[in-house]
């Protein structure tokens, strides 16, 4: 039975709550800081089985929505279009951010591995696999890349939260830092979903996290088996089976601390590193000069194979000549390890029509939330096939 909720839940509070929306929506509600992740409120092209526990007109005010990716029951344009006049930020993937921007939103497209802050909360990309169009030749007139599609990881004050969006399974996904939530998209379709055995995969990489479901059990099509799903065929196969929550529709649900990784994860110095160092990246990625002199020390040190180079003019110049070198460059983070005085990256930069990809290790130590060392040890330089 939905759980109707108004204003009231968008309002000021002492922790972490999360509703879930129906479908695959889900609304959080971070010590007033509040989003949207994939948010069908109205206009779906399907019977449904139950209510949708609040309308786009009844949202006051949210701080971001984000979608993980361009099917209709994840990016709702009419809801996203109708959210508009509550909200100034929409985030998503690249593809998905050209969409939006389409329908005039304000919205900002990511790469996976990204990471960005809106007030207390850090957000990073995380892959998924869900590029179904490409095995029905006529759905759709172009190409999905891997890139898509994604799921996002959030770090608030009171915990982490992973949504992985649509997705059959990927090996990376079971090798994150262990997050407090999960907001499992649970289908029992494995064709281009986590499947059942997949979901208890998943789950089971982090035996105690806290596990919602959502985008199961709202569409009245019993056939359809992306819709559909057991959450107690699922709790057979998970360890500690307890933790899978089945919420109403609008039930709100109180984030809590399961008591790992969390302390390196929730540090301010360690937050600010990390967002400083995206900022670095970025510059890395675009060769765009114009941030360095905001979050690099006068001091730096860059620290090369042909010796130390001091000052942000060496880093401009190293930037520069490696975008002359590799045009457009494209940039992957695989992974990051952060500290309160070290961020470590492990990246691989590709370029369109050049047959060398470069992947290695970054390193930048960060004092006072400006860069002031930076190390980088390549693991390859390797043809592309």
């Amino acid at each position: 039975m939905t759980q109707p909720f108004g204003a009231d839940a968008f309002a000021a509070s002492n922790g972490t709550t999360i509703r879930w929306l129906g479908m695959a929506g889900f609304l959080i509600n971070s010590r007033g800081t509040t989003f949207m992740i994939d948010p069908l409120l109205e206009g779906y092209d399907m019977p449904l089985l139950m209510n949708f526990p609040i309308t786009p007109k009844q949202v006051p005010h949210v701080d971001a929505i984000f979608a993980t990716h361009s099917d209709n029951d994840h990016y709702s344009v009419e809801t996203f279009k109708d959210l508009s006049s509550a909200t100034n930020e929409y985030h998503s993937t690249i593809y998905v951010d050209s969409l939006m921007k389409n329908e005039g939103l304000p919205s900002s497209g990511h790469r996976i591995g990204d990471t960005f802050h809106f007030g207390p909360i850090y957000v990073r990309l995380t892959p998924a696999d869900h590029a179904w169009q490409n095995a029905y030749p006529g759905v759709s007139k172009r190409h999905f890349e891997p890139g898509d599609a994604c799921g996002f990881w959030f770090e608030t004050p009171d915990g982490t939260i992973w949504a992985p969006g649509d997705s059959r399974l990927m090996p990376e996904q079971l090798h994150l830092p262990a997050p407090d939530l999960i907001l499992l998209d649970y289908s029992e379709d494995s064709a281009w979903h986590f499947g059942l055995d997949g979901s208890a995969k998943l789950i089971n990489a982090y035996p105690n996290a806290q596990v919602l479901l959502g985008h199961w059990g709202f569409v009245d099509a019993p056939d359809f088996a992306p819709f559909n799903g057991d959450p107690a065929r699922l709790k057979r196969l998970a360890l500690n089976p307890e933790r899978i929550q089945v919420l109403a529709p609008g039930e709100p649900f109180t984030l809590k601390h399961v008591g790992q990784e969390k302390s390196a994860a929730l540090n301010p110095a360690v937050q600010k590193n990390k967002y400083v160092d995206s900022e670095l990246l970025h510059v890395f990625e675009t060769g765009d000069l114009g941030m360095l002199d905001a979050i690099v020390d006068p001091g730096f040190v860059n620290h090369t194979g042909m010796g130390d180079r001091k000052g942000i003019d060496s880093l401009k110049e190293m930037v520069s000549g490696f975008h002359a070198r590799l045009p457009n460059v494209i940039m992957e983070v695989k992974r990051r390890w952060a500290d309160e005085e070290y961020v470590t990256d492990w990246i691989r930069y590709t370029a369109p029509g050049s047959a060398t990809a470069i992947e290695g290790m970054e390193v930048t130590r960060y004092v006072n939330g400006k860069a002031i060392e930076h190390w980088f040890f390549p693991n390859s330089q390797v043809g592309r096939h």
